[in-house]
Protein backbone atom coordinates (compact mmCIF):
# COMPACT_ATOMS: atom_id res chain seq x y z
CA UNK A 1 0.00 0.00 0.00
CA UNK A 2 1.09 3.34 -1.13
CA UNK A 3 2.39 5.45 2.20
CA UNK A 4 2.35 9.18 1.42
CA UNK A 5 3.64 11.78 4.38
CA UNK A 6 2.47 15.32 4.58
CA UNK A 7 4.50 18.31 5.16
CA UNK A 8 3.50 21.39 6.19
CA UNK A 9 6.34 24.23 5.63
CA UNK A 10 5.45 26.91 8.73
CA UNK A 11 8.74 28.33 9.88
CA UNK A 12 8.94 31.75 7.71
CA UNK A 13 9.32 34.90 9.25
CA UNK A 14 6.01 36.49 6.99
CA UNK A 15 8.32 39.78 6.57
CA UNK A 16 5.64 41.39 4.60
CA UNK A 17 3.04 40.18 6.57
CA UNK A 18 5.12 41.46 9.88
CA UNK A 19 4.23 38.46 11.76
CA UNK A 20 5.21 34.74 11.24
CA UNK A 21 2.27 33.09 9.30
CA UNK A 22 2.17 29.61 11.01
CA UNK A 23 0.46 31.43 14.38
CA UNK A 24 -2.16 33.86 12.21
CA UNK A 25 -5.71 32.96 12.93
CA UNK A 26 -8.18 32.65 10.10
CA UNK A 27 -11.61 32.34 10.96
CA UNK A 28 -10.18 31.64 15.17
CA UNK A 29 -8.50 28.93 13.55
CA UNK A 30 -3.77 29.02 13.00
CA UNK A 31 -3.13 28.60 9.70
CA UNK A 32 -0.36 26.09 10.62
CA UNK A 33 -3.36 23.96 12.53
CA UNK A 34 -6.08 24.34 9.38
CA UNK A 35 -2.91 23.09 6.86
CA UNK A 36 -2.32 20.07 8.98
CA UNK A 37 -5.91 19.51 9.12
CA UNK A 38 -6.16 19.29 5.23
CA UNK A 39 -2.91 17.08 4.31
CA UNK A 40 -4.40 14.76 7.22
CA UNK A 41 -7.96 14.76 6.07
CA UNK A 42 -6.55 14.20 2.53
CA UNK A 43 -5.27 11.05 3.66
CA UNK A 44 -2.03 11.27 4.55
CA UNK A 45 -0.60 8.77 7.01
CA UNK A 46 1.40 11.25 8.86
CA UNK A 47 2.16 14.94 8.77
CA UNK A 48 5.27 16.73 9.27
CA UNK A 49 5.08 20.68 10.35
CA UNK A 50 8.33 22.48 10.44
CA UNK A 51 8.37 25.62 12.30
CA UNK A 52 10.43 27.87 14.11
CA UNK A 53 11.07 27.62 17.25
CA UNK A 54 8.46 27.74 20.38
CA UNK A 55 5.61 26.03 17.81
CA UNK A 56 3.42 23.63 19.03
CA UNK A 57 1.51 21.90 16.38
CA UNK A 58 -0.77 18.94 17.47
CA UNK A 59 -1.52 16.26 15.24
CA UNK A 60 1.95 16.92 13.68
CA UNK A 61 5.37 15.89 14.48
CA UNK A 62 6.98 19.04 14.52
CA UNK A 63 10.27 19.45 13.10
CA UNK A 64 12.33 22.97 14.02
CA UNK A 65 14.27 25.11 11.47
CA UNK A 66 16.58 26.52 14.29
CA UNK A 67 17.57 29.00 11.27
CA UNK A 68 14.22 29.78 9.05
CA UNK A 69 15.84 32.94 7.79
CA UNK A 70 17.98 30.28 5.47
CA UNK A 71 14.32 30.28 3.38
CA UNK A 72 12.53 27.92 2.21
CA UNK A 73 14.22 25.66 0.89
CA UNK A 74 16.24 24.96 4.29
CA UNK A 75 12.48 23.87 5.25
CA UNK A 76 12.01 21.39 2.23
CA UNK A 77 15.25 19.92 3.18
CA UNK A 78 14.38 18.83 6.94
CA UNK A 79 11.01 17.75 5.73
CA UNK A 80 12.48 15.75 3.36
CA UNK A 81 14.71 14.69 5.40
CA UNK A 82 12.10 13.76 8.54
CA UNK A 83 10.66 11.80 5.35
CA UNK A 84 12.99 10.14 3.99
CA UNK A 85 12.96 6.11 4.41
CA UNK A 86 9.71 6.48 5.82
CA UNK A 87 7.41 6.89 3.22
CA UNK A 88 6.82 6.21 -0.85
CA UNK A 89 5.72 10.10 -1.78
CA UNK A 90 6.12 13.32 0.09
CA UNK A 91 3.03 16.07 -0.39
CA UNK A 92 4.26 19.37 0.69
CA UNK A 93 1.66 22.34 1.31
CA UNK A 94 2.59 25.49 2.46
CA UNK A 95 1.29 27.22 5.62
CA UNK A 96 -0.49 30.44 4.13
CA UNK A 97 -2.74 28.57 1.33
CA UNK A 98 -6.12 28.60 3.53
CA UNK A 99 -8.10 28.36 0.32
CA UNK A 100 -6.86 25.04 -0.64
CA UNK A 101 -8.93 22.44 0.35
CA UNK A 102 -8.79 19.19 1.82
CA UNK A 103 -10.50 17.59 -1.15
CA UNK A 104 -8.28 19.29 -3.82
CA UNK A 105 -5.22 18.01 -1.58
CA UNK A 106 -6.39 14.42 -1.57
CA UNK A 107 -7.26 14.41 -5.47
CA UNK A 108 -3.48 15.23 -5.94
CA UNK A 109 -2.34 12.88 -3.53
CA UNK A 110 -4.42 9.82 -4.70
CA UNK A 111 -2.99 11.03 -8.51
CA UNK A 112 0.40 10.62 -7.88
CA UNK A 113 2.47 7.45 -9.17
CA UNK A 114 5.72 6.10 -8.50
CA UNK A 115 8.18 7.80 -10.71
CA UNK A 116 6.41 10.83 -11.57
CA UNK A 117 5.58 14.40 -9.90
CA UNK A 118 1.60 15.05 -9.09
CA UNK A 119 1.16 18.89 -8.81
CA UNK A 120 -2.19 20.54 -8.07
CA UNK A 121 -3.80 22.92 -11.04
CA UNK A 122 -6.77 25.51 -10.30
CA UNK A 123 -8.23 27.22 -13.54
CA UNK A 124 -4.41 26.39 -15.20
CA UNK A 125 -2.47 27.86 -12.58
CA UNK A 126 0.12 25.44 -10.72
CA UNK A 127 -0.51 25.50 -7.21
CA UNK A 128 -0.11 23.57 -3.96
CA UNK A 129 0.64 20.59 -2.94
CA UNK A 130 3.14 19.19 -4.93
CA UNK A 131 3.64 15.48 -4.78
CA UNK A 132 6.74 12.98 -5.48
CA UNK A 133 9.32 10.87 -4.29
CA UNK A 134 11.65 11.95 -1.58
CA UNK A 135 14.67 11.01 -3.91
CA UNK A 136 12.92 13.03 -6.60
CA UNK A 137 12.26 16.17 -3.94
CA UNK A 138 16.49 15.89 -3.20
CA UNK A 139 16.54 16.39 -7.10
CA UNK A 140 14.26 19.59 -6.62
CA UNK A 141 16.08 21.57 -3.98
CA UNK A 142 19.43 20.75 -5.17
CA UNK A 143 19.51 23.02 -7.75
CA UNK A 144 16.66 25.59 -5.99
CA UNK A 145 17.54 29.22 -4.84
CA UNK A 146 17.58 29.63 -0.98
CA UNK A 147 14.45 30.57 -0.78
CA UNK A 148 13.11 28.85 -4.01
CA UNK A 149 10.71 25.42 -4.06
CA UNK A 150 10.64 22.84 -6.38
CA UNK A 151 9.13 25.52 -9.75
CA UNK A 152 12.54 25.23 -11.38
CA UNK A 153 12.73 21.78 -11.49
CA UNK A 154 9.03 20.81 -12.20
CA UNK A 155 9.65 22.95 -15.31
CA UNK A 156 13.34 20.77 -15.99
CA UNK A 157 11.51 17.61 -15.89
CA UNK A 158 7.83 18.36 -17.31
CA UNK A 159 8.29 15.08 -18.58
CA UNK A 160 7.36 13.93 -14.82
CA UNK A 161 4.79 15.94 -14.24
CA UNK A 162 1.37 15.12 -14.18
CA UNK A 163 -0.74 18.55 -13.33
CA UNK A 164 -4.40 17.28 -11.68
CA UNK A 165 -7.18 20.00 -11.57
CA UNK A 166 -8.77 20.73 -8.46
CA UNK A 167 -10.84 23.04 -6.91
CA UNK A 168 -9.81 25.91 -4.69
CA UNK A 169 -7.93 29.32 -4.48
CA UNK A 170 -4.24 28.71 -5.06
CA UNK A 171 -3.10 31.88 -3.70
CA UNK A 172 -1.53 33.02 -0.47
CA UNK A 173 -1.38 35.21 2.27
CA UNK A 174 1.38 37.27 1.66
CA UNK A 175 0.80 40.67 3.49
CA UNK A 176 -1.89 42.26 6.26
CA UNK A 177 -4.45 43.26 3.34
CA UNK A 178 -4.33 39.77 2.23
CA UNK A 179 -5.34 38.08 5.51
CA UNK A 180 -8.08 40.78 6.20
CA UNK A 181 -9.90 40.07 2.45
CA UNK A 182 -9.73 35.89 4.02
CA UNK A 183 -11.42 36.78 7.27
CA UNK A 184 -13.85 38.91 6.06
CA UNK A 185 -14.30 35.93 3.46
CA UNK A 186 -14.33 33.43 6.45
CA UNK A 187 -16.47 35.22 8.88
CA UNK A 188 -20.02 33.64 9.14
CA UNK A 189 -23.07 34.81 7.98
CA UNK A 190 -26.73 34.07 7.68
CA UNK A 191 -27.98 33.85 4.22
CA UNK A 192 -32.14 33.55 4.15
CA UNK A 193 -33.18 33.15 0.43
CA UNK A 194 -36.66 32.81 -1.14
CA UNK A 195 -36.62 30.74 -4.22
CA UNK A 196 -39.56 31.47 -6.39
CA UNK A 197 -40.54 29.68 -9.52
CA UNK A 198 -41.25 26.14 -10.30
CA UNK A 199 -39.00 24.32 -7.35
CA UNK A 200 -41.64 21.99 -5.11
CA UNK A 201 -42.29 18.34 -6.10
CA UNK A 202 -39.00 18.25 -8.50
CA UNK A 203 -36.69 17.83 -5.69
CA UNK A 204 -34.86 20.84 -5.14
CA UNK A 205 -35.18 21.23 -1.75
CA UNK A 206 -32.70 17.88 -1.38
CA UNK A 207 -30.79 19.49 -4.02
CA UNK A 208 -30.07 22.33 -2.32
CA UNK A 209 -29.41 20.32 0.59
CA UNK A 210 -26.88 18.32 -0.95
CA UNK A 211 -25.01 21.66 -1.91
CA UNK A 212 -25.22 23.04 1.00
CA UNK A 213 -23.21 19.92 3.20
CA UNK A 214 -20.71 19.92 0.26
CA UNK A 215 -19.96 23.53 1.62
CA UNK A 216 -20.38 22.29 5.23
CA UNK A 217 -23.25 25.21 5.71
CA UNK A 218 -25.41 24.73 7.94
CA UNK A 219 -29.28 25.42 7.83
CA UNK A 220 -32.47 24.20 6.43
CA UNK A 221 -34.72 24.12 3.23
CA UNK A 222 -38.18 24.67 3.71
CA UNK A 223 -41.58 24.37 1.22
CA UNK A 224 -43.33 27.59 1.65
CA UNK A 225 -47.53 27.29 1.35
CA UNK A 226 -47.05 30.26 -1.76
CA UNK A 227 -44.60 28.17 -4.04
CA UNK A 228 -41.69 28.73 -3.07
CA UNK A 229 -38.89 27.44 -1.30
CA UNK A 230 -37.28 29.13 1.81
CA UNK A 231 -32.88 28.67 2.28
CA UNK A 232 -31.37 29.52 5.51
CA UNK A 233 -28.09 28.48 5.42
CA UNK A 234 -25.16 30.09 7.66
CA UNK A 235 -21.25 29.54 7.05
CA UNK A 236 -18.35 31.11 5.64
CA UNK A 237 -19.76 34.41 3.19
CA UNK A 238 -17.62 32.73 0.44
CA UNK A 239 -19.40 29.48 1.01
CA UNK A 240 -23.06 31.43 1.27
CA UNK A 241 -22.14 32.78 -1.77
CA UNK A 242 -21.30 29.50 -3.70
CA UNK A 243 -24.13 28.49 -2.63
CA UNK A 244 -26.64 31.32 -3.77
CA UNK A 245 -25.13 31.08 -7.04
CA UNK A 246 -25.62 27.51 -7.10
CA UNK A 247 -29.46 27.96 -6.55
CA UNK A 248 -29.79 29.45 -10.22
CA UNK A 249 -27.27 27.89 -12.16
CA UNK A 250 -28.11 25.35 -14.68
CA UNK A 251 -27.89 21.95 -12.61
CA UNK A 252 -30.97 23.27 -10.52
CA UNK A 253 -33.77 21.64 -10.34
CA UNK A 254 -37.12 22.64 -11.53
CA UNK A 255 -36.90 26.37 -12.83
CA UNK A 256 -36.14 29.28 -10.83
CA UNK A 257 -37.31 32.49 -11.92
CA UNK A 258 -36.47 34.62 -9.14
CA UNK A 259 -34.33 34.41 -5.88
CA UNK A 260 -34.38 37.29 -2.85
CA UNK A 261 -31.59 37.35 -0.88
CA UNK A 262 -30.42 38.84 2.20
CA UNK A 263 -27.62 38.99 4.34
CA UNK A 264 -27.23 38.97 8.28
CA UNK A 265 -25.65 37.79 11.24
CA UNK A 266 -25.59 34.40 12.28
CA UNK A 267 -28.36 33.02 14.60
CA UNK A 268 -26.87 29.77 15.56
CA UNK A 269 -27.85 27.38 13.14
CA UNK A 270 -27.86 23.34 14.60
CA UNK A 271 -25.42 22.00 12.99
CA UNK A 272 -25.81 20.18 9.36
CA UNK A 273 -28.38 20.72 6.77
CA UNK A 274 -31.61 19.81 7.12
CA UNK A 275 -35.13 19.48 4.58
CA UNK A 276 -38.25 20.79 6.31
Amino acid sequence: MTRVIGAVLAAGSGSRMGAPKAQLRVAAVRLVDRAVAVLRDAGCAEVIAVTRRGVRVPGARVVVNVDPDRGLRSSLQLAIGAADGACDALAVLLVDLPGVPAEAARTVIDAWRPGRISVATYSGRRGHPTVMAPELWRAAVAGAGADAGARAFLAARADLVDDVPVDGDPLDLDTPADLDRWRTRAATVRLEALVQGRVQGVGFRYWARDRARELQLCGTATNLPDGRVAIVAEGPRDSCDALLAALSGADTPGAVAEIMATWSAPEAEPHGFRVR
